[in-house]
C-alpha cells in the first residue's frame, strides 16, 4: 500500500486558515493550475463572503461524506504549534493527505523532517519539487506516555497551565453576590446559557440574548450602571473582536492574560475567579485546553501521585489514547479521541437546558458509565454534582480504578459482572458508542438491559439508522445533539428518554 503521495494538479486543495500568507498561496496555486476548492478556518460565518472560494468550519463542511483522497489539506495558520493538532482532527475525519510543518511532534523523526522540508518548498512556490509526501496515518506516529507536560509558565507565587477544558468551571458559589449568580455557579463553562447565547448572537447565530441582557444591561440587579442594552451589546462585540484577532495570532494573548482560578478538592475542578468571557471564547472554539493562572499549592493538589502501574503498562503496549485529566498525562490526554469532550459538552448544554430553560445538570442523580472510556463520563457526572455514578467495564477494571484515583475519585465503583450494574437503577445512562460495532441481535439485547435500568436518559452514538430503531423502541423520544466524525465516518449523538 503507498505511503506516500505528490502534490498533483488533479487533487482538490482546502487551505486551512484565512490570513495574508493563504492568500498569496492561493493565488499563486490558482496561476500555476492547481485547484483550490475551499477554505477551513474557525471563523467561517464571518469570512464566508470575504474570500474567492467558500470558507467552512471543521466540524461542519461538505467533503465529510465525499473520498478524501481527492483532497489535500494544507494548513497555513501563521503559528507552527497549532498546525499538529489541526493535522490529528483532520486524520480523525479521515484525511490523509495532509500538509503542514511539525513542531513538538509525535510523528516519527523522518516524517516530521519530510513535512517541515515539503511544507518550506511550498511556502516558497516550488510546487512542482513537492513529491514523495507522506500519508498521514496512526502508524507514523509515536505513541504518548505520561510526562508533567501541562505548565506553561513558573511564576514566584503562581504555575500558569494548559488545564483541561473539562476541568474548568465557574466561579464557586461562596463568590457569588445575588441569587440569580448562584444559579451559574460552579458549572462547566458550556452550562452557561448567558454567555453562550451571547457569542452565538454576536456571531450571528440565535435570538436576542435576554437573559446576558438582563445581567449586564440597562435592568441588571448585578450591576449598577447606565449601560443600555445596545451599549452592552456593542462593548461585547468589541472585545469579542478583540479575542478573534489576538487568536489569530497564537495563543499568547490568552497565556498572558491567563484568568485566575482555584482547585475544588471536593469535585475535581478548577472555578474561574475571573475571565469567563475570554476562557468560553476558547471552549466555543473548541479547544482542549484553557490557560490558567493556579497557586503552587492547588498545582501540587491536581497533580497528585497515584499508583498507576497498570495505566503505564496499557500506554507502554497499546496504541489507543483516551481522556485523563491529570497535569502527568497531558500529552496522553492531547492524543486521546478528541470526541469525548466534544459530545461532554454538547450533552452540558443540554443538561442546562439548551438555549431555554435552566436545569441543575446531574445534581442528586444516580448514573451509570458503559462508555468504554474506563470511566471518562462517570468522573464528569460527578463534576456536574451526581450524587453517584458506577463504571461498568467488560475489561480494564484496574486501568478505570487507576485513573479515578488520579483524577480524585477513588471510590467510584467499577463494575465487571453485568448483574452487579442490573440489580441498580440509574436516572442517567452514558453508553455513548460502546454498543456500535456489535452485531445488530447484541445490540437488541444490550438495549433491553439499558432500558430496564434507566430512569430518565441514555446518551447514545450511532450511525445506523436499524439500531436507532431498536432504542426508540424502548425509550419515547430521541432527541439529536451533535453530529461528529469518527475514523472518518459520520456519526450522531442522540439523547433518549424514557
Amino acid at each position: 500500500m503507498k505511503s506516500t503521495f505528490s502534490f498533483s494538479k488533479d487533487l482538490q486543495i482546502i487551505l486551512y486558515g484565512v490570513n495574508r500568507a493563504s492568500e498569496e498561496i492561493y493565488e499563486s496555486l490558482a496561476k500555476t493550475g492547481f485547484t483550490v476548492t475551499a477554505y477551513f478556518d474557525r471563523r467561517y460565518e464571518e469570512l464566508h463572503e470575504k474570500c474567492p472560494v467558500p470558507v467552512y468550519g471543521l466540524e461542519k463542511h461538505p467533503f465529510a461524506a465525499l473520498d478524501k483522497t481527492k483532497f489535500c489539506v494544507v494548513i497555513m495558520l501563521q503559528n507552527a504549534m497549532q498546525h499538529e493538532a489541526i493535522a490529528m482532527e483532520l486524520l480523525r475525519q479521515g484525511f490523509h493527505k495532509v500538509l503542514f510543518a511539525p513542531m513538538k511532534s509525535r510523528l516519527e523523526e523522518r516524517a516530521a523532517l519530510t513535512f517541515r522540508c515539503q511544507y518550506n518548498m511550498l511556502m516558497a512556490g516550488q510546487f512542482q519539487m513537492l513529491g514523495e509526501i507522506p500519508l498521514l496515518e496512526e502508524t507514523i506516529l509515536q505513541p504518548e506516555t505520561g510526562s508533567v507536560y501541562a505548565i506553561i509558565r513558573d511564576e514566584r507565587d503562581f504555575k500558569i497551565v494548559w488545564c483541561p477544558a473539562e476541568l474548568v468551571y465557574t466561579n464557586s458559589a461562596r463568590v457569588c453576590k445575588t441569587p440569580e449568580s448562584l444559579r451559574y455557579a460552579n458549572i462547566p463553562l458550556y452550562s452557561l446559557v448567558p454567555y453562550v447565547r451571547m457569542f452565538d448572537y454576536l456571531q450571528g447565530n440565535g435570538e436576542e440574548p435576554r437573559q446576558y441582557l438582563d445581567e449586564y444591561g440597562v435592568n441588571s440587579c448585578k450591576y449598577t450602571n447606565s449601560l443600555t442594552d445596545a451599549a452592552v451589546v456593542l462593548q461585547r462585540s468589541e472585545l469579542l473582536s478583540i479575542y478573534q484577532n489576538a487568536l489569530n495570532k497564537g495563543m499568547d494573548f490568552f497565556i498572558s492574560s491567563a484568568p485566575p482560578a482555584e482547585f475544588s478538592p471536593q469535585s475535581g475542578v478548577f472555578n474561574l475567579l475571573d475571565g469567563h468571557h475570554r476562557s468560553l471564547f476558547l471552549v466555543m472554539r473548541e479547544f482542549r485546553y484553557i490557560p490558567i493562572r493556579i497557586s503552587r499549592s492547588d498545582y501540587r493538589k491536581w497533580n497528585c501521585v497515584c499508583e498507576d502501574t497498570e495505566l503505564k503498562s496499557y500506554l507502554d503496549h497499546n496504541g489507543k489514547r483516551f481522556p485523563i485529566l491529570h497535569p502527568r498525562y497531558h500529552k496522553v490526554n492531547e492524543a486521546a479521541d478528541r470526541n469525548d469532550l466534544l459530545q461532554l459538552e454538547s450533552i452540558q448544554k443540554y443538561l442546562s437546558g439548551g438555549q431555554s430553560t435552566w436545569r441543575q445538570l446531574l445534581r442528586g442523580k444516580h448514573t451509570l458509565d458503559l462508555s468504554g472510556t474506563f470511566g471518562y463520563y462517570a468522573r464528569n457526572a460527578l463534576r456536574m454534582g451526581a450524587e453517584s455514578s458506577a463504571i461498568y467495564v467488560s475489561e480494564g477494571e484496574g486501568l478505570a480504578r487507576e485513573v479515578n484515583a488520579l483524577e480524585g475519585f477513588p471510590g467510584i465503583p467499577v463494575l465487571r459482572d453485568w448483574s452487579e450494574a442490573a440489580h441498580g437503577t440509574y436516572h442517567t445512562l452514558f453508553v455513548m458508542k460502546a454498543l456500535m460495532d456489535l452485531p445488530l441481535e447484541e445490540k437488541r439485547v444490550w438495549i433491553d438491559r439499558c432500558a430496564e435500568i434507566c430512569q430518565e436518559e441514555c446518551f447514545i452514538i450511532s450511525r445506523d439508522a436499524a439500531e436507532l430503531e431498536l432504542w426508540r423502541c424502548r425509550f419515547s423520544e430521541a432527541g439529536e445533539l451533535r453530529t461528529l466524525f469518527d475514523q472518518g465516518r459520520i456519526v450522531k449523538l442522540y439523547v433518549l428518554q424514557k
